[in-house]
């Protein structure tokens, strides 16, 4: 007869399925090792994220989601800004194209503009958040850009 059992322990799950004897034996050695108290992991702590983030500088993991929540840009050019600096300082990728920038907008729960070319076209030109990058087609942030998601967002009324 085939058996399976499925443990759930500090966010990671297993499951052992065979004869009877193996999942008993097995079972029975993951026991051990779950009953040992062990030395603190502070990764074991942290949410696992599936959209592939890395450790900031605190070494915590900040979700685009929750940087727009914590920077609250008033309009989409500021959310552009938001997306772009937290691609580049978070993810390690400093140059997106439009459709990445869309898909990141909806990621972080934030509307994306009706037409995101002339968006961009204006986020560049009126506010000088955005660069082009160095393809056709690639935005990345600029100076300025940075400057107003470091210091400028969440803007105080």
């Amino acid at each position: 007869m085939t058996v399976r059992l499925s443990v759930l322990r500090r966010g990671t799950q297993v499951e052992i399925e065979g004869p009877e004897a193996f999942v008993t034996s097995t079972f029975e050695s993951l026991r051990d090792l779950f009953d040992k108290p062990n030395v603190k992991d502070d990764s074991a702590d942290e949410p696992p994220t599936n959209d592939g983030e890395k450790a900031g500088e605190e070494g915590s993991r900040v979700s685009l989601k929750t940087f727009l929540e914590q920077k609250k840009p008033q309009n989409s050019y500021e959310a552009i800004a938001c997306v772009l600096y937290h691609h580049q300082k978070f993810r390690e990728q400093s140059e997106l194209n439009s459709d990445e920038i869309r898909k990141a907008l909806l990621q972080g729960r934030v509307k994306p503009p009706g037409n995101m070319t002339q968006t961009l076209t204006d986020c560049r030109r009126r506010y000088a958040y955005i660069e082009p990058g160095t393809k056709k087609g690639l935005w990345k942030l600029s100076h300025d850009g940075e400057v107003t998601v470091d210091l400028d967002l969440p803007r105080e009324k």
